[in-house]
């Protein structure tokens, strides 16, 4: 069977006073607010920020373009509160 209208879908995550992710090839652009976030789950390969029970952003441990991840936890406990 031939795969038609296959792309592959592109998302970046950026931090500062907001959390900004641009998702998917459309670029849709979708800002949270570091309080939205209700729970930090900190995996070998990835740290997950829970928005609610079904939601969440999986944001991969060896992602980071500026700064570490060791400053992203830190960072990230500070600004959440958790």
């Amino acid at each position: 069977m031939k795969q038609m209208g296959v792309s592959i879908w592109k998302s970046s995550i950026s931090f500062s006073d907001n959390i900004c992710v641009k998702d998917g090839c459309d670029g849709i652009t979708t800002f949270i607010e570091y309080n939205d976030i209700i729970r930090i789950n900190f995996e070998d390969e990835a740290t997950v920020l829970w928005l609610n029970e079904h939601n969440y952003l999986r944001v991969p441990n060896a992602s980071f373009t500026k700064g570490t991840y060791e400053n992203f936890i830190l960072f990230i406990k500070e600004k959440t509160n958790l």
